[in-house]
């Protein structure tokens, strides 16, 4: 369940989790991603819908388990679904408060642990070998997800805002990026399906999961090569030729460029 609060700068996310100051939390968000215009609402939706989104810590990051009432649990951090610059997981750090969580804090993992060990300094040693141990669980984690994370669904229609002429072309860019959330939210291609039956080893654990990636790189790889950036994704190009994926004419239709 989302909600905003209309007379402050609060974002809820389900019934616990709060940010208490929007503004300065995409203030920084939109510095560390490179990005503009980033809605809350994808993110709390990434939240809620994709797989090891929140972990739980107490003041030696050590993980925690929110269903155990005994547990000491000093901190939540939530997965934004965004990347930094560096493509390095972004985290939202939230404050326990019996149970309901708050904050506005910003930051990749290591950022996060240097910010434990400020405030308890005695569990420096502590905090560092759970945080190495902590970024390996996360891979783990996040391996099972049907979208790894937001910042494909960003970069495209940051594309097209950069590649449109804004004088002659305010609404077709709108039209755009409806068709995009569309494209990604829209039942599974036929072709997706045939993929399914003749994979000799399935990865994944749902057809949209599948789906969602046949979507990715048929976006993604007309981008590259239009960049002539081929080199390090032959094998992505010979499986999207090898499947004859929908490259056209629906991703042509939303890449295109702007004209007059």
């Amino acid at each position: 369940m989302l909600q905003t609060n209309e007379t402050t700068s609060e974002f809820y996310i389900g019934n616990n989790i709060v940010i208490d100051d929007t503004e300065m939390m995409l203030s920084i968000l939109e510095k560390e991603t490179g990005l503009e215009n980033i809605d809350l609402k994808d993110m709390a939706e990434f939240v809620e819908s994709q797989k090891a989104t929140k972990f739980y810590f107490d003041r030696a990051l050590n993980g925690k388990n929110i269903l155990d009432s005994r547990s000491d649990i000093e901190y939540l951090w939530v997965d934004t679904g965004f990347l930094d610059t560096r493509d390095r997981p972004l985290f939202l750090s939230l404050i326990n408060h019996k149970g309901y969580f708050s904050g506005h804090f910003i930051g990749t993992a290591h950022y996060l642990a240097g910010t434990v060990i400020k405030y308890y300094p005695e569990n420096k040693n502590k905090v560092i070998e759970n945080e190495d141990r902590f970024k390996e669980k996360y891979k783990r984690k996040i391996a099972d997800r049907e979208i790894p994370n937001l910042m494909g669904r960003y970069h495209a229609i940051t594309e097209i805002k950069t590649n449109a002429k804004p004088e002659a072309a305010t609404v077709t860019v709108a039209s755009r990026e409806a068709k995009i959330r569309e494209y990604w939210d829209s039942k599974p291609l036929d072709i997706t399906n045939d993929i399914a039956d003749i994979l000799l080893v399935n990865n994944w654990q749902s057809i949209r999961g599948l789906d969602r990636y046949i979507k990715i790189i048929g976006v993604r790889i007309p981008q590259l090569i239009e960049q002539n950036k081929t080199d390090y994704f032959h094998r992505q190009i010979r499986f999207i030729r090898l499947c004859h994926l929908p490259q056209a004419p629906l991703v042509q239709s939303l890449y295109a460029p702007v004209h007059h």
